[in-house]
């Protein structure tokens, strides 16, 4: 059983750009993953491409047992159908067995070393507040 954010199946080209996702979820039920962003690899690489740029992508949740956490998660080593990225911040707290920032590596393997669009892009904790809501009145 998945609790994820977005999912994509690389049937059209798709462009994530400047979004902010926050999961902070504890939940204790059956829940063998965690996923902030979620992809599917195509076979044919031509059919469609993932571009994200400029986006803060942050799950701090806690799984049960050998449940899995991940800010981004990939079907495929290879990449095939990821167009672009840049300045993203992917952060998916401690690395671990069970707190990855993708599956597509190894934990301890920084993104940036895998794939060259990776730049720019960071791993890193945000820290978040609304001050609409934390005024007083």
């Amino acid at each position: 059983m998945r609790n994820q954010y977005i999912e994509y199946d690389f049937r059209s080209n798709l462009n994530i750009t400047f979004n902010t996702i926050y999961l902070n979820a504890s939940l204790r039920e059956r829940i063998s993953e965690h996923l902030a962003f979620s992809s599917t690899t195509n076979a044919t690489a031509t059919t469609a491409n993932l571009n994200l740029r400029n986006n803060i992508i942050v799950n701090t949740s806690t799984t049960a047992g050998t449940g899995l956490t991940a800010a981004y998660r990939s079907s495929s080593t290879t990449l095939t159908n990821y167009g672009a990225s840049n300045s993203n911040d992917f952060y998916a707290g401690t690395p671990g067995s069970n707190l990855i920032f993708t599956t597509e590596q190894t934990p301890t393997r920084p993104l940036q070393h895998t794939r060259h669009d990776y730049i720019s892009d960071a791993t890193r904790e945000r820290r978040y507040s609304c001050r609409w809501y934390n005024r007083r009145l």
